[in-house]
């Protein structure tokens, strides 16, 4: 049967191209239609080049006037749609050149003079392009968990990346071309006649098709093609054309894919390749032209007014969702106004709320509770929203609308209201979420319009949706919405006025909020409190000291589970406390100091800036001097013991290591690093002196540079600890310690915390000395000789910091000397006890050593030795019993 097969298409092949038989046209149409009807169920993948080569050939007689041959032409090229048979398992991955010669050839017929050809070519590669004629795949679901092993590309992925590799969107977008520049030209013709409805739906549907794959809609909007699609839309003046949806989805399919492809880009390699990514291929750029906004202004109309179908709707809502994707670059929203369909959206997102019907369409065709209709107006919010955002002239437009007004109706509304006219049009579910998609809208103008906002008295309604706020995500959105409000002292005394601080404390105090709801509620009665006497007076009486100091127990777990809590927290005790006397006296009372102080110790670096501060304002208040000396920490040391251990760490942290002494051995820069330039090194070495700033040019070349490498850092946490890192702690403990007076310090300092307490004590005399000597090294360095006055007195500064430095030295060593005499002390002292040890355990030696005697023992031996010599007498020596042994004298042994 194969065999078969390869004779009858090379017995074709050579019917067509031999000289003998080229003539025989007949025959040719016999031959080819005699093979078709041979493979009924399709070709063979191994005969795909036969068959290329068979139908190259044929065209080239229909090229040379043949016209017989264009209907076997035609019905060959739409057998070629049917599912290709396999001779082997997975035979288009193996040898994936059988199908290429083929659909390089089909993309030829696209742009054939042939109407009939062009139309059996689209077809075929429509099929193509879907994955049909690779259908009897093994794999034919995306479902990863049927196919946990099958590594291979879905049939319609393979079918287009086949497409994009053979070229065809090039070919389709040509045919387009000549197509619509043909129609154009013709226009005054019988459009019944021509070639525009035979061909037009074959290639549209085509396009569609290939516009769902990235780098085929990429190509096609470097063809142009996005161009004669919006051409195609502007000639349909009927909702029911098959083309319109066809079209549309174009559109988005093309839009889509390339916000997609530019969002994916971290890196370029050069600038062509960039602007071949963000413009030639980008058909968001592409389709910014005020000619696109047009025709899609008049189609949004053209199906608000006459479409009533589901249908319509869902075509209008998704000229939108266009609209949407092409306000997303800055560039394109001018078009917007100078297209007058701003007007418009504002127009239809406020009529039913506003009752301005006028001139508008029927409610019932945009206005109804229907999914569709709900949906246009959760998406004209959205889009307006962006259209604001995206360019700033486009702000004074929405603030004179009524758009800030109705959405104050969507949030004001209670589940109750159910006879109001904005609550009758929607039901409870969609109500709801409206409300809420309003919040987040008002959270993006609110900024951008405030007079507006204050105007309709936005304020008073967002206060008081928060305090009967169920939905914890409304109610977050809410409260952020009214932080940015809170801008102006005549706002400050409005919202207090109508309980705002009250409010504000009765959130934060409710732990089960989230944490979010609390941070956002606690930071909003900060600014309401912020230089506003009125409200710190409200605060206290509304206990809020107690509420702060309460919630001042921080734990390090609370980094994860409350997130920046503790950093809002004492945000409000600067603003809220600090700076009010009354207030700062039932804080200190309170032990606000220690809880201040605790903080300090536990809280990461991150925090510590803002502690010191506010403990730096609180300690002028004299009456918080008792409480800082009075403290002890975890540790057992004192306030001013862990804050000198603090800027010693921050030294360390900064580079500024001393030697082991602790003295400074930076005579010039103190506060900086060893191992500067100063101003002898830069006087002597010219080579060595600053130089000028580099042109602009190569700044701007550079930034490129960093951002085409991908560099971005938009990590909010990330970007707050770098920030953190460049912050000098030490200037804040300066501010502690003289707050509270170094006269006032402990005398139980370590040597180390007296030597760092002698350079804390001249921190700002120390840094105005380096910021003259940087006057004078950056005159040294732009060459500029300052007059005699002005040398004198940079001179002057110079020396008088020198000598400051030197007395600090000065004293350091001295410290240092007591140091070494107290450590050489305590030495002698402890050698001392160690001799007088040794020299009590040879006492104790020397005494265990020694023979003890006494009287006792003298007559216990005596009696031993008397037993002794009577059990050793002999029995015959009887007469001896009547003598007796002389004791010789005792003999005494002195102790």
């Amino acid at each position: 049967m194969k065999a078969k097969a390869g004779a009858d298409f090379a017995k074709v092949l050579e019917t067509l191209t031999e000289k003998q038989t080229s003539d025989l046209h007949s025959r040719h149409v016999a031959l080819l239609e005699s093979t078709t009807l041979n493979h009924p169920q399709g070709f063979r993948l191994a005969d795909l080049p036969v068959v290329a080569q068979i139908l190259e050939a044929a065209y080239a007689k229909i090229e040379a006037g043949v016209d017989v041959l264009i209907a076997p032409v035609c019905a060959w090229t739409a057998h070629c749609s049917k599912p290709y048979l396999r001779t082997k398992s997975n035979e288009e991955f193996t040898n994936p050149q059988l199908l290429h010669s083929i659909t390089r050839l089909l993309g030829r017929f696209l742009t054939s003079f042939e109407a009939q050809i062009q139309v059996a070519a689209a077809e075929t590669l429509l099929n193509i392009a879907t994955g049909n004629c690779l259908s009897n795949s093994v794999r034919s679901s995306s479902n990863v968990d049927e196919n946990l092993d099958d590594q291979r590309p879905l049939p319609r992925d393979y079918s287009q990346q086949l497409m994009e590799k053979c070229g065809i969107v090039p070919a389709l977008a040509s045919a387009l071309e000549t197509l619509v520049h043909d129609q154009l030209e013709n226009e005054g013709d019988d459009p019944s006649s021509g070639r525009m409805d035979l061909l037009l739906f074959p290639l549209v549907d085509l396009v569609q098709e290939v516009s769902s794959w990235g780098p085929n809609a990429q190509a096609l909007t470097q063809a142009g093609t996005l161009a004669y699609i919006i051409e195609i839309l502007d000639s349909i003046h009927d909702l029911r054309d098959e083309l319109l949806p066809l079209c549309m989805e174009i559109l988005w399919n093309v839009l889509e894919s390339c916000a997609s492809a530019t969002a994916s880009i971290q890196r370029c390699v050069s600038r062509s390749v960039l602007i071949h990514a963000f413009r030639t291929t980008n058909a968001i750029h592409v389709m910014g032209s005020p000619r696109t906004f047009d025709v899609l202004h008049k189609l949004f109309k053209q199906l608000l007014l006459q479409g009533h179908r589901k249908q319509d709707k869902e075509l209008r809502n998704m000229c939108l969702m266009i609209a949407d994707i092409l306000a997303s670059k800055r560039r394109n929203i001018p078009c917007f106004e100078a297209s007058q369909w701003l007007h418009t959206l504002l127009a239809y997102a406020t009529a039913c709320e506003t009752g301005h019907l006028a001139g508008l369409a029927k409610a019932t065709n945009f206005a109804s509770a229907s999914d569709e209709d709900f949906e246009l107006k959760h998406i004209l919010w959205i889009l307006l929203s962006d259209i604001c955002t995206g360019h700033e002239a486009m702000v004074p437009i929405v603030a004179d609308s009524a758009l800030v007004d109705v959405l104050l109706m969507y949030v004001a509304m209670r589940p109750d209201d159910a006879h109001t006219a904005v609550a009758t049009q929607w039901t409870p579910s969609q109500r709801r979420t409206l409300q809420v998609l309003a919040l987040n809208v008002l959270s993006n103008l609110t900024a951008l319009v405030p007079e507006r906002f204050i105007a309709v008295n936005g304020h008073v309604v967002i206060l008081e949706f928060v305090t009967a706020a169920t939905d914890p995500e409304a109610c977050a959105v809410a409260l952020l919405i009214l932080m940015q409000v809170v801008t102006t002292p005549t706002l400050q005394q409005d919202i207090g006025d109508i309980s705002g601080v009250e409010g504000m404390l009765a959130l934060f105090c409710d732990s089960s909020h989230p944490c979010s709801i609390r941070r956002t509620a606690i930071t909003i009665c900060s600014q309401l409190c912020a230089h506003h006497a009125s409200n710190q007076a409200r605060f206290r009486r509304a206990n809020g000291v107690n509420v702060v100091l309460q919630s001042m127990r921080f734990n390090p777990s609370d980094a994860v589970r409350q997130d920046n809590l503790i950093v809002a927290i004492v945000g409000c005790i600067w603003s809220s406390i600090i700076g009010n006397p009354e207030n700062e006296i039932a804080f200190i009372q309170s032990e606000g100091v220690d809880n201040l102080l605790d903080l300090l110790e536990l809280a990461p670096r991150i925090m510590c800036g803002q502690v010191l501060g506010a403990l730096a304002e609180l300690c002028v208040n004299s009456k918080a001097s008792a409480y800082y000396h009075a403290w002890k920490s975890k540790k057992h040391i004192s306030a001013s013991q862990m804050l000198l251990l603090m800027y010693a760490d921050e030294e360390k942290r900064l580079g500024v290591a001393r030697p082991p002494s602790g003295v400074i051995a930076n005579v010039h820069r103190p506060l900086l690093a060893h191992g500067l330039v100063d101003d002898q090194t830069l006087a002597t070495s010219p080579e060595k002196r600053p130089v000028s700033p580099p042109p602009v040019a190569f700044l701007r070349l550079k930034q490129a540079i960093t951002h085409a490498k991908g560099f971005r850092n938009t990590d909010p946490n990330r970007r707050l600890a770098t920030a953190t890192e460049k912050v000098d702690l030490r200037a804040k403990i300066y501010a502690v310690l003289a707050s509270v007076g170094f006269s006032c310090m402990a005398d139980d300092l370590s040597y180390e915390d007296q030597i760092t307490l002698a350079v804390a004590k001249e921190f700002p005399v120390f840094r105005l000395g380096m910021v003259w000597l940087d006057v004078k090294l950056a005159l040294v360095a732009h060459g500029i000789r300052p007059t005699y006055a002005d040398a004198v007195l940079i001179e002057h500064h110079l020396h008088e910091a020198y000598a400051i430095v030197q007395h600090v030295r000065h004293t350091q060593h001295a410290i240092f000397a007591r140091r070494e005499a107290d450590e050489a002390t305590e030495e002698d002292i402890f050698f001392a006890s160690v001799k007088h040890h040794k020299e009590q355990e040879l006492q104790t030696r020397k005494k265990n050593t020694m023979q003890v005697s006494s009287m006792k023992a003298h007559l216990e031996a005596k009696k031993r030795k008397a037993e002794m010599m009577r059990k050793v007498s002999l029995p015959g020596e009887t007469g001896a019993s009547n003598s007796y042994f002389t004791d010789p004298p005792p003999i005494f042994h002195d102790l």
